[in-house]
Formats: C-alpha cells, structure tokens, sequence
C-alpha cells in the first residue's frame, strides 16, 4: 500500500478531486493510512468532474489546516455558523448606566420569551429587540403632592391620622412647621415628624394578624401594654388598620400602605366586617329582625347588617357590618338589651383568620393584595 508523504519538498502533485477530472481516487486518500475500497460509497465524488473553481485553495493547504481533510465540503471552515433565531437584549437592573449599556441575551430551548419578561420585569417589543423598564415616578406632574398622602406614603399612618398630626404642629417642611391641610410636596421637599425625617415607600407590607385578648390595637401604649405591633416585630414603619378592643380577637389588618389603609376604614366603600358574637341570653327573632335593620345608637340609626342566628344555640350569632364605628357591635345589642360576651372577628374585607392561629399572622399574596386594591377602586 502506498502511503503519502505530506512533505512541502517534493513537488506538488494536487491530488483533490477538483484538479484531476475523474481521478480514481476518493477524497478520503488523502488521509494517512488511508487507501481506496473498491464499491465503496465514499469514492462517489470520483466519479464526476469537481464544480469548483481553479481559483480556490489548494487541497494539500487546505488538508494541513483541517487535519488531513480536503476540501470536498468537509472543511469545517466551509459550514455556516449557527445562530439562534431571536437574540434580545436587556438592560441590568438597579444599574443607572443601564441605559447606556447592552447586554445580549440568547433564547435557548431552555428558556422562553415569557420567561425573560417575568424575570426582568419589562415589555419586550419584538421589533427593537430590547426591553423598556416603567419606573413608577412619585410625583406625577409639577403640581407634586398632598402632604398627607405623603405621610401616608411615607408608612408613618393613615391619611386621617396624618391630618391630626398637621393640625397639632408636630409636622415640618423645609424646617417649618404645616399646618394648612392643603400644603402639597414638591421635589426636593424635607419633611420631617417631630424631627425624624420620612420618605416615600416604593415596596409595601401587608400582613393579616389574628389577634390574642389583652392586646391593644396601636402603635403605642401609654401604660405600656402588649401592642399588636409587639407580636409583629419589622424594621420598617407599619400600624394597624382599624382597631379592635383589648379582649376582642380575630383579624386585623397591618400595612404601611397609607392610601389603601384609608380607604379600607373610609365608610364610601362599604367594606364588610364579619364578627362572631356570644351573648348573655338567647337571641328571639324579633331581636335579631331589629338589630338587622338597624337600631339607634347615640341618636344615630345604624345601617343595616347581616345577621345570622346559630340553630344550635341562640346565645351566638354571626354579624356582617359595612360601616366601622367605634364599639358599633356591642353598642347594638345594648340598645336593644343584651351584653356581648364574647367577640371575635372573623374576617376583614377578604381577609379571613382561617389556617392562622391566635397570636399568629402571615403576609397576604398579591393576589389578595390585588382584590383589595379592586374593593377600594385603587385599580
């Protein structure tokens, strides 16, 4: 068997196919060690004259390079390259020269288009190929904003809270101290809350608590009582929603979003209270029919409520309020001559105290953030 020496010494004899029209051999001679099989169906290429021009490389500079081969279209050089079909390109988060930089992103089968929008949290257009990030901006136009929605923004209270600060004076803006109610916020504005400055929040916290007697409903006690903050220990600004007496249990709401917190205790929404109530005596019908429809209290009618009257035991009922006064169950059914012995209040909103243990509270989902924001008309 005849072996080919590669050597740039002898003459060169251009042994590919292109060279020699109907050559015998296959292009697979030009291997070392390699020879000719007769019937073979590699030796096809031998068969016909090579379509290639002159002008291309020769076969032994071409072999050197790609190992031995020829270039009967098994250079490696001589494939296309593959490219992926969609390539994006996304800006770096929390960078502020994002703008100016781009980074290429590659969709693989491992990774989809919506998954890339979920986790950057933009809206892809498939035209630029680039992804635009909204940032929501606090102070919308040059008007800027009302300083109590900007207390209530801040998670120090709620909008009706903040109005009593500013009306005491406890309230400073640029070192002087509001009390007009309708002072707004520019950019640039200090304000500060008996001298300890706040800001806008751009995250919220929203937490369901379930809570245990002989704990008071504020961020502050004056005799030093156990809070419902005490139970719920965070490091940023939150206050309850609402308030629930000190041996009244169940849900109460905790946030540090001020507007949400202001329409949910805001009597234009009808928000739903649903309380369970143990008597001292039995409930008769004609009580129950009364304290539904309403009842005065203080010179005031009630509104009415939904009402529903245990069959096992006359002495518990469970009440449906849409209106939030000050002791508002247990002043009904003193009106009409009963003492509530036991209260606790079941759900707040759509929040319910089911799965939640008494002295326990977990975060709400965002979808249940969601619906509230729906029941308040904040989207």
């Amino acid at each position: 068997m005849a072996r080919i020496n590669r050597s740039s010494s002898r003459p060169s004899s251009s042994r590919s196919s292109s060279s020699r029209p109907g050559s015998s051999r296959s292009s697979s001679s030009s291997r070392p060690g390699s020879s000719s099989r007769p019937g073979s169906s590699r030796s096809s290429s031998s068969s016909r004259p090579s379509s290639k021009p002159s002008s291309w490389t020769d076969s032994r500079s071409s072999s050197s390079r790609s190992g031995g081969r020829t270039s009967s279209g098994n250079s490696s050089s001589n494939r296309p390259k593959k490219t992926n079909d969609y390539r994006g390109y996304m800006p770096e988060l929390h960078d502020p020269k994002a703008k100016n930089r781009k980074k290429t992103v590659s969709l693989g089968k491992s990774t989809s288009l919506k998954k890339i929008k979920r986790r950057e949290f933009g809206k892809i257009d498939d035209r630029k190929k680039s992804t635009t990030i909204q940032k929501q901006d606090l102070f919308k136009t040059n008007k800027g904003t009302r300083l109590n929605k900007y207390i209530a923004d801040s998670g120090v209270c709620s909008r009706r809270k903040a109005d009593e600060m500013i009306k005491d004076g406890l309230v400073k803006m640029n070192t002087r101290i509001i009390r007009e109610m309708g002072t707004t916020v520019k950019p640039g504005d200090f304000v500060t809350i008996k001298g300890d400055p706040i800001f806008p929040k751009h995250y919220h916290t929203y937490i369901i608590l379930n809570k245990p007697k002989d704990v008071i409903t504020t961020n502050n006690d004056e005799f030093n009582r156990k809070t419902v903050l005490d139970i719920v220990k965070k490091r940023e600004r939150i206050f309850p929603v609402g308030r629930l007496d000190r041996n009244t249990t169940g849900a109460i709401f905790i946030t540090n979003d001020g507007e949400l917190a202001n329409r949910l205790t805001h009597p234009k929404y009808h928000i739903p209270r649903t309380y369970h109530v143990k008597l001292d005596k039995e409930l008769t019908k004609e009580t129950a029919q009364a304290v539904a429809e309403g009842v005065l209290v203080d010179g005031k009618r009630t509104a009415p409520c939904e009402l529903v009257v245990n069959p096992d035991n006359f002495t518990k009922c469970a009440v449906t309020l849409i209106e939030g006064r000050n002791h508002e169950v247990k002043n009904m059914f003193e009106a009409v001559g009963y003492e509530v012995k036991q209260l606790d209040r079941k759900a707040f909103a759509n929040l319910t105290t089911k799965g939640i243990n008494r002295g326990r509270y977990r975060h709400l989902t965002q979808p249940e953030v969601r619906e509230l924001k729906e029941m308040t008309g904040m989207i």
